[in-house]
C-alpha cells in the first residue's frame, strides 16, 4: 500500500471549521469503527492560522497505537520530518524543523493510528497555516500510462516550484482512477510532473517513470486538467540490453538503440554480414558456430558507440541438435500463406530424398515439390489443386547449415484451405493526419501493422474469423516505432490511440468501417 493517499475535493470544504477529519476503514464485524479524536485541551484543531509551534496532539475516543509513522505520517508541503508517540489516548506529534512563513500546511496521518483490539485504521488529516489565512486553491489531474492509455494507480504527481527540480513542493497520489486531487495551495506557478516513486523517496530519479505538462500551471483558481499526464519510461543510456544463445547456432542481440548500421563482431573478428538477419530496428540474429567455445565476446560498433558484452555457453546447450519450427499455423493455411519452416541455424544444403509429401487421405501417393532455403528458412512449394490436407515428413538430416548441422525429423499435418475462409478489413482513416502506424491486434497480440503517410484506405486481408480491434500511433518522426518522451527538451510520448471495441471478422466478408480521431 502506497504511505500516502490524497484527500478529496468535498474534504477540503469541510475541513476548515472541524477537528481533524476522519474516513473509516471496516475492520470486521465485532468493531468496525476507527478510532476518533474528540475536542479538548489535548486536540489541536484544524483549520489554525498564524501557527508558530513545533507540535500537535490530537486525543481520541479509545485507547490507539501507531503503525509506522515514518512511512504514514507526513507534511504536505514536505518542509519537516515529523515524529509520533502515543500516551494513553493521545498522540503527540514533533518536528524541529521551521516552518515557512505564510504557508499552509496539512499534516496526513494514513493508516497511522490504530485501535488496540481490532487493529481499524483510519485516514485523517489536520490543516493549519503559519500566515493569516488558510490557502484554499484546487488541482485536479490524471495520470495514464503513454502506450495504453490505462489510468494507474499509486503515482506521485508533484507540483515543482522549477522546470528542474527533482522533489516537489506539494504531492499527492493518483488513485485506481488515475485522479490525483490537491487541496490547500497557494497561488502561484508550478511545473507538474508525475512519476512512479518506486523507492518511495518523494524525488524524481532516472530509471523512474515520468509524466510531465507541457505547458506551466499557473494556478489562480480552482482548476481540473483535461489533458492526462501520460507516464513512459525514460530513454536510458545507450547499451546491449540483450545478448541470448539459441542452440545450435543463433544468437540474438537487443539493444536500446539502433543496430542497422552496427557492425558486430566475435572474438574480435567481424561477422560476415551474410550471417546477420535484422529482426526489428534494435535487435539482430547472428548465425555463429559455438560447439568449441565455452565463451563469446561480442563487440557491437556503431557510428557514435562501441559495446562490448560477452556470454557462457553450457556443455549441455553445446549438444542441442537443429529442429525445425514451422512459420504457419498448421490448422488453417491459405492459399496466401507459404509451408516454410524456421530454425536456429542457417541452411546451406536441403536434401529432398529425405522429405516426404503426401495427401492426407492417400498416403500411398506421393506428391511432386520443390525446395527454397533462404538464410535460415526452408520454403516447400508444391501444386496445392484438389488437396484440403497434407503429410509431410523431414528425415534426419534433411537440411544441413552452413557449420554442417543436421536437422532432426519432423513429421506434420497440414489442413489446407481456400481464400474463402478468410476475411478482410477496410479501414477508412480520412479523418487523421500525418504519418501513422496502424496496428490490427487480437487478444494483446499484434497481428499485421501498416504505416501510411498520407491516411485514406488501408485494407486487412487474409485475417482468420474472430475478433480484433486497432491501435493508431501518431508516428511524428516517421521512423515506424513508437517514440517515447524525453523531459529534457520538452517532448512527450508519441500519441496512442486505442480503438477498443472490437471488430468482427467473418469468413468470406469484407468489413468496412471508419476510424475517427478521439
Amino acid at each position: 500500500m502506497a504511505f500516502w493517499k490524497i484527500i478529496t475535493l468535498y474534504l477540503a470544504v469541510i475541513i476548515l471549521a472541524s477537528c481533524a477529519q476522519i474516513g473509516t476503514i471496516s475492520g470486521g464485524n465485532k468493531d468496525n469503527e476507527a478510532p476518533k479524536p474528540v475536542a479538548g485541551k489535548h486536540t489541536t484543531p484544524s483549520g489554525l492560522t498564524n501557527f508558530k509551534g513545533k507540535s500537535v496532539s490530537l486525543t481520541f475516543n479509545e485507547f490507539i497505537q501507531l503503525n509506522n509513522p515514518k512511512q504514514t505520517l507526513f507534511f504536505v508541503p514536505k518542509h519537516a520530518k515529523p515524529n509520533a508517540k502515543v500516551v494513553k489516548k493521545t498522540v503527540v506529534i514533533d518536528w524541529q524543523e521551521e516552518l515557512e512563513e505564510n504557508t499552509t500546511y496539512v499534516l496526513y496521518l494514513h493508516n497511522t493510528i490504530k485501535d488496540i483490539s481490532e487493529g481499524n485504521d483510519s485516514l485523517m488529516y489536520l490543516v493549519f497555516s503559519t500566515g493569516d489565512q488558510l490557502d484554499s486553491l484546487t488541482y485536479e489531474t490524471r495520470v495514464i500510462d503513454a502506450w495504453s492509455n490505462q489510468p494507474l494507480k499509486n503515482i506521485t504527481v508533484g507540483l515543482f516550484s522549477h522546470p528542474d527540480s527533482l522533489q516537489p513542493y506539494y504531492f499527492a497520489n493518483t488513485t485506481a482512477e488515475g485522479t490525483a486531487t490537491f487541496a490547500f495551495l497557494k497561488e502561484g506557478t508550478f511545473f507538474v510532473k508525475a512519476f512512479e516513486d518506486v523507492n518511495k523517496d518523494l524525488r524524481i530519479q532516472p530509471s523512474e517513470r515520468i509524466a510531465f505538462r507541457t505547458d506551466t500551471l499557473q494556478l489562480k483558481a480552482a482548476t481540473i486538467d483535461s489533458l492526462p499526464l501520460r507516464l513512459y519510461t525514460p530513454k536510458k543510456e545507450k547499451k546491449i540490453t540483450s545478448f541470448r544463445y539459441f542452440p545450435p547456432s543463433k544468437l540474438i542481440v537487443k539493444a536500446n538503440y539502433p543496430l542497422d548500421k552496427a557492425r558486430f563482431f566475435m572474438q574480435s573478428e567481424e561477422i560476415d554480414s551474410a550471417k546477420i538477419l535484422p529482426i526489428t530496428t534494435d535487435s539482430v540474429a547472428i548465425f555463429h558456430a559455438v560447439s568449441q567455445q565455452s565463451a563469446l565476446e561480442l563487440i557491437v560498433q556503431t557510428p557514435d558507440k562501441t559495446d562490448t558484452t560477452t556470454l557462457r555457453i553450457t556443455e549441455k546447450e553445446k549438444k542441442s541438435t537443429l529442429t525445425l519450427k514451422p512459420t504457419f499455423s498448421k490448422e488453417k493455411v491459405g492459399p496466401h500463406q507459404s509451408i516454410t519452416f524456421e530454425s536456429n541455424a542457417l541452411f546451406a544444403a536441403v536434401d529432398p530424398t529425405k522429405i516426404t509429401l503426401v495427401p492426407a487421405k492417400d498416403s500411398a501417393q506421393r506428391l511432386s515439390f520443390q525446395t527454397k532455403i533462404d538464410k535460415n528458412k526452408c520454403t516447400i512449394e508444391f501444386d496445392r489443386i484438389a488437396q484440403d490436407a497434407i503429410k509431410l515428413r523431414f528425415e534426419s538430416s534433411a537440411l544441413t547449415s552452413v557449420f554442417q548441422e543436421k536437422s532432426n525429423t519432423l513429421e506434420i499435418d497440414i489442413n489446407l484451405v481456400e481464400e474463402k475462409e478468410f476475411g478482410k478489413l477496410i479501414v477508412n482513416l480520412s479523418k487523421f493526419e500525418g504519418p501513422l502506424l496502424v496496428e490490427l491486434v487480437q487478444q494483446s497480440t499484434t497481428i499485421q501493422t501498416q504505416k501510411t503517410t498520407a491516411p485514406n484506405l488501408l485494407q486487412f486481408s487474409n485475417l482468420l474469423p474472430g475478433d480484433y480491434h486497432f491501435r493508431i500511433v501518431r508516428d511524428t518522426n516517421q521512423n515506424g516505432i513508437w517514440d517515447t518522451g524525453d523531459y529534457s527538451i520538452g517532448q512527450q510520448p508519441e500519441d496512442v490511440l486505442l480503438f477498443s471495441t472490437p471488430v468482427k471478422v467473418r469468413a468470406n466478408w469484407d468489413i468496412d468501417l471508419e476510424l475517427k480521431p478521439y
